[in-house]
């Protein structure tokens, strides 16, 4: 077996930590998930968390960014390798249930955004974290619009931002009381007025 590099040996003790950070701080809060019990968790001392990061809240935004990224990338993805619209529509149903169907992960979209409300300082680093991923979202926008036949916008602003609240608020109807089937209708459902010519 062939030994990993430096990096990739960095990247998979993030990938870890990320790990444990999510079962953690899904099961017992924010502030119940110690740095010591991620850490212990993931299989590195408190010396391997600070490597990586200074506090909770800068691997929360790292974790959170990247894996929203991902996942936009990944319905991204799916736009452009579909032939139809409804095709996409139908695929980005799925992905979305699969994506909703984790329950540790939506307990822990719902505590990142319980956090950043009672944190001033951490919202705002975590306003900053998603201007990528509204370019990510624009992106998707752009080419479901294109799919659809219909006009692009001028300024996607406000729509970026009500796809992401429409996302957000299907993940957290799921945390508390819904289907990750029936968060994915209703966002598919959101699409499809969104998208009626």
């Amino acid at each position: 077996m062939a030994r990993l590099s430096r990096s990739e040996m960095r990247e998979q003790t993030k990938q870890k930590l990320w790990e444990s950070a999510i079962n953690e701080i899904s099961d017992l809060g924010f502030s119940g998930a110690s740095i010591d019990k991620i850490s212990e968790k993931a299989g590195f001392s408190r010396g391997a968390f600070y490597g990586y990061y200074k506090n909770k809240n800068e691997l929360l935004l790292d974790l959170i960014a990247n894996y929203h990224l991902e996942e936009a990338a990944s319905w991204l993805d799916v736009v452009r390798s579909s032939a139809s619209l409804e095709e996409t529509l139908g695929a980005l149903h799925q992905r979305f249930s699969q994506y909703a169907s984790n329950d540790n992960w939506v307990r822990f979209n719902i505590e990142v955004i319980l956090q950043a409300k009672r944190n001033p300082e951490l919202s705002l680093q975590y306003q900053k974290n998603v201007i990528p991923l509204n370019e990510r979202v624009k992106q998707l926008l752009t080419a479901l619009f294109e799919q659809a036949g219909i006009e692009a916008k001028n300024d996607w602003s406000e729509l970026i931002a009500l796809v992401r609240a429409v996302t957000t608020g299907a993940i957290m109807e799921v945390g508390v009381h819904g289907s990750p089937q029936s968060a994915a209708n209703n966002v598919i459902a959101f699409f499809r007025a969104l998208l009626k010519d």
